[in-house]
């Protein structure tokens, strides 16, 4: 049974969640970047870059993925989906 076809749709799909989480993450942390340069603060929330304005909405993860957020060291970070 030949199944390149599908392996190759499938890889592909994978392979644009996966760009598009780098280019999200992207996003944010230059939001991130631009409020602690003008806050002098890291935000304690992702929400907070929406409400003051850094960002206007907040972007979705990847299918199976979510952000995870350090207020103490600005990183934002893409991880599995917890259940």
């Amino acid at each position: 049974m030949v199944t390149a076809p599908v392996d190759y749709i499938a890889s592909s799909i994978k392979a644009g969640e996966h760009s598009k989480g780098v280019v999200e993450i992207v996003v944010i942390t230059k939001a991130i970047e631009s409020f602690q340069q003008e806050e002098g603060k890291f935000p304690q929330t992702l929400d907070e870059l929406v409400e003051k304005s850094h960002l206007k909405v907040m972007p979705n993860p990847p299918a199976m993925k979510q952000f995870e957020y350090n207020p103490a060291t600005g990183i934002v970070k893409l991880v599995p989906k917890s259940q």
